[in-house]
């Protein structure tokens, strides 16, 4: 996860809107959005309570699982795969 998502995660776990993670960044309320809507994606969660439950070890597994899943969809039949499994098994436990 970037430095920006990291700083939006937090401004979030605090109980920051959307709005005044924009303000206080002075980053559009649109660019606040999109980094949220990625962190659900990444981290599997369906809300923002959903993303203040997850403790940081959490995400951080989350993000490592989606990043292996992201790579071996693009390796698919790749002769590289087998040297990757070993990472897999490990992001996965």
């Amino acid at each position: 996860m970037g430095p920006r998502m990291s700083e939006i995660l937090s401004m979030l776990r605090d109980g920051k809107s959307s709005l005044e993670i924009a303000r206080d960044l002075e980053i559009s309320y649109a660019t606040v959005n999109v980094h949220i809507w990625r962190l659900y994606k990444v981290c599997g969660a369906k809300d923002v309570d959903d993303l203040r439950a997850l403790s940081n070890e959490e995400i951080d597994r989350r993000i490592a699982v989606n990043e292996i899943a992201r790579k071996l969809k693009a390796w698919k039949g790749s002769a590289d795969l087998p040297r990757l499994m070993p990472h897999v098994l490990e992001a996965l436990k």
